[in-house]
């Protein structure tokens, strides 16, 4: 795996690769950015070319090229691997499941669903899948835009796709985990998608994780997705995410739409990348997907009650993670499908719409004051009560401050008073949260000393300085160690991406903290000497408990008076 790595590295420049996520500006040798994980006005995010790192003196985020895509798109390291191999062009070999004795899970079940996937695709095509496509194509779809979703067709019987897979030798169990199949109360077993158009549903990576179906003979429900299962969440997931991010540089904006069938259309028009949620409200996880791309984000959705309670709902999130937000309004109610099957210039009558759209925060106003009225008090101040709710999780105060002009304008309230108001309840929203307590590194000093190991290779040999480690130890500190100990000759940029998925978030936070404070240090006489005082200090002061009391005991059956006192201070100060 290491060569796969070093491979990738030679390949993949950090500068590029940032350079595409984020507006990048050079600064003597190195880059710097806004950084793309925290929101800030002047740039703190620094790319260092010499080095291939990253690291932002605001967040304090830092690391490499596989650090930066696991942060950034939500991904495992094997993950943020497999991405960055395709962009360098690496094959990678074949992964040993990480317990040899037990089959490797998500590989069958992603044959399962690629099974499923394939399945559905031929019977569309077939003879039985001719109501499907008359459906589809009555919806305006083409040929090209059924083939790019790889739209199929779950033909209408009981057992289709079991029997299928049994006979490719797919166990039912795996069928179950990817809810392709169900289990009656009574023990019989029937394909979960019967008599439907099929839309495979795909994971950033564009890996098919679940399915959605509509159905061809008005039963309900309409829509049926697939249930919750290891590998697919909807609160989690967004149909066509894995393209609609790919367009981002050509277009500059998300839309945000209803269904399978307007994203498509927004495809085969070309007006932009779209997504849509997945049988739920948009969810602060979906905000979060799409804010890593920087990009305004426009809500299409259907003119009725319904859909103004999901763009509503959306607007406490947007609001939180500092999104741009705008709503777009079709003519006449219509959704987007239609609307753009209907227009004789789609792209010029859909940018007409966008140039229209207005504010999210705006657009609640307007609703509420449509809804509730705006001729008494009471009413203005319902609806402020509630729009001021809304800023609560915002993080930007000239944002803040834009939100209640409009506010003031739209309902002729005091603009002073409401900021006043809003400050209020900030001021009491801090007196009821717990304050919060010091940074405690209780472990930091091995950190530190296995970080500057790490870093430079002529340390390796002062590892015999550290006669264990701590028996509360977390375990990536032991799996650094040993690495460290069984690789002499591994480089940082080696060694960092193979342990940093055994992290957790906290811990990410602490081995990079003490990796940059390695980095940072000089070499010579004054790194020896901070290396050699951290040892000392370390192995005085993590002496574990039961090793002192084993002391303990052995001084006072001893008598010796002079060395029990010595242990018992020790006992002491290890409980500080």
């Amino acid at each position: 795996m290491s060569d796969e790595i070093t491979l990738i590295k030679a390949r993949v420049d950090i500068i590029d690769l940032i350079g595409s996520y984020v507006q990048i500006k050079r600064s003597g040798r190195n880059f710097v950015a806004c950084c793309p994980f925290h929101q800030e006005k002047s740039p703190s995010f620094t790319i260092f070319q010499d080095s291939q790192s990253f690291k932002c003196f605001g967040c304090q985020k830092g690391g490499d090229i596989f650090t930066f895509v696991m942060d950034h798109e939500g991904l495992s390291f094997p993950e943020a691997m497999e991405h960055l191999a395709r962009e360098a062009g690496v094959e990678l070999k074949p992964r040993q499941p990480r317990n040899p004795g037990q089959p490797n899970k998500e590989k069958a079940w992603k044959k399962a669903l690629n099974l499923a996937g394939h399945f559905f695709r031929e019977r569309f095509n077939s003879e039985e899948g001719a109501q499907a496509r008359a459906y589809l194509e009555a919806r305006g779809f083409n040929d090209e835009t059924l083939d790019l979703y790889k739209v199929g067709y779950a033909p209408d019987s009981f057992d289709a796709f079991l029997k299928h897979a049994r006979s490719k030798g797919v166990p039912d169990d795996d069928l179950l985990q990817m809810g392709l199949i169900k289990k009656s109360d009574s023990g019989r077993i029937f394909d979960f998608f019967r008599n439907r158009v099929i839309f495979p549903v795909r994971n950033p990576q564009g890996q098919v994780i679940a399915f959605g179906g509509r159905v061809l003979d008005g039963s309900e429900p309409k829509y049926l997705n697939s249930p919750e299962t290891p590998l697919f969440s909807k609160t989690r997931t967004l149909f066509n995410f894995h393209q609609a991010r790919s367009q981002i540089k050509d277009f500059g904006f998300f839309l945000m739409m209803e269904g399978y069938t307007d994203v498509m259309m927004a495809e085969q028009a070309g007006v932009g990348p779209a997504v849509a949620t997945l049988g739920t409200a948009m969810t602060e996880e979906h905000v979060r997907m799409l804010k890593r791309h920087q990009a305004p984000l426009y809500l299409v959705y259907d003119a009725d009650q319904a859909g103004r309670r999901a763009m509503d709902r959306a607007l406490p999130f947007v609001i939180k993670y500092g999104v741009e937000t705008r709503v777009l309004a079709l003519p006449d109610g219509q959704d987007p499908c239609d609307f753009l099957l209907k227009a004789k210039d789609p792209s010029s009558e859909w940018k007409a719409c966008m140039i229209e759209s207005k504010d999210a925060f705006v657009s609640k106003v307007e609703h509420l004051i449509q809804d509730k009225g705006n001729s008494s008090n009471e009413q203005k101040l319902s609806i402020a009560k509630i729009m001021l709710d809304d800023l609560k999780p915002n993080r930007d105060q000239l944002r803040e401050s834009v939100y209640l002009d409009s506010l003031s304008t739209l309902l002729g309230i005091d603009r002073q008073s409401l900021g006043m108001s809003r400050k209020q309840e900030e001021e009491t929203l801090q007196t009821k949260l717990p304050k919060a307590k010091p940074r405690d590194y209780p472990r930091n000093d091995a950190f530190f000393l296995l970080s500057i190991c790490l870093q430079q290779k002529n340390y390796r040999s002062n590892l015999e300085e550290l006669p264990h480690l701590p028996k509360d130890t977390t375990a990536p500190g032991k799996v650094l160690l040993n690495w460290l100990q069984f690789n002499e000759d591994l480089e940082v940029d080696q060694a960092h991406p193979l342990f940093m998925e055994t992290l957790t978030a906290a811990e990410r936070t602490l081995f990079l903290d003490a990796l940059s404070e390695a980095e940072s240090l000089p070499l010579g006489e004054t790194l020896k000497q901070l290396f050699q005082e951290k040892v000392e200090q370390w192995v005085h002061l993590k002496e574990t408990p039961e090793d002192l009391n084993t002391q303990l005991e052995k001084a006072v059956n001893e008598g010796d008076k002079e060395r029990q006192q010595e242990i018992w201070q020790k006992i002491v100060e290890s409980r500080r």
